[in-house]
């Protein structure tokens, strides 16, 4: 069975999504392109960094905590761990990198404007790499792994907006963790930090399980995940507003 080409669609649409934040914020503020780059800048290095700790790490210990603690204590020690990752990585070179640069003086629009770099690259980036595939899938399908396309072509159609949606309120809960971190800087309040580093910890603690035990190539599986992200992201929207008023 040959992939449908709507599939095109996931990944142009996540792209649309990273392009908007940047150009909507960029039109309502004025501000310049250096605040989007920094943030896109910190966030490859950061997943950089975690990528070089998870990759020769995560497979041995999931293993080593299934074989002690069992499956269920064992996949749920290893989620957590997961999600710290994310803080640590994410939270903590952020902070970092705001707090020893001229960053830690910028104002709420600034810190808005590298929250949405840093989300907006991830999604332009997933995006790429989604589009990519779905058109080597279509075009040459030869050149990608068996089991590759045999996960991408029985596919409900159903899956297509999901990703772009995830992007969409992924990208909110990048600019409210990051703001926070600012304003911990800012105003030298450090439970700004642990707020952000609780709030992305637990998200992606929840993607982990989603992704490794709750078989999100169910369909309602998958839109029970995304209805999280969603939920999730809210809190990131009014959060950014409710932060703005303590910046």
């Amino acid at each position: 069975m040959e992939l449908n080409p709507l599939f095109i669609a996931s990944g142009l649409g996540m792209i649309v999504v990273g392009f908007f934040f940047i150009i909507y914020w960029k039109v309502k503020t004025k501000i310049n392109y250096l605040p989007f780059l920094l943030g896109a800048l910190v966030w490859i290095i950061c997943v950089a960094l975690k990528f070089a700790w998870a990759m020769p790490i995560n497979k041995r210990l999931l293993n080593l905590l299934l074989s002690v603690l069992g499956t269920s204590f064992g996949n749920l020690i290893f989620w957590i761990y997961v999600g710290l990752l994310t803080g640590i990585f994410e939270c903590g070179i952020t902070y970092l990198f705001v707090r020893y640069s001229k960053m830690r003086k910028y104002g709420y629009n600034q810190a808005v404007s590298f929250g949405i770099g840093f989300g907006s690259v991830e999604a332009i980036l997933l995006g790429v790499v989604s589009l990519y595939s779905v058109i080597m899938a279509i075009l040459r399908p030869n050149l990608l792994p068996p089991e590759v396309l045999s996960a991408m072509r029985p596919q409900n159609l159903l899956v297509i907006p999901a990703p772009i949606i995830e992007r969409l309120f992924t990208v909110l809960i990048h600019i409210f963790s990051s703001v926070l971190i600012f304003c911990s800087i800012k105003n030298k309040k450090f439970s700004f930090f642990w707020l952000s580093f609780v709030y992305k910890t637990v998200i992606d603690a929840i993607a982990a399980w989603g992704n490794l035990s709750f078989n999100i190539n169910i369909l309602s599986h998958l839109w029970i995940i995304e209805l999280i992200v969603i939920i999730y992201g809210m809190i990131g929207f009014y959060g950014i507003r409710w932060i703005k008023n303590r910046y």
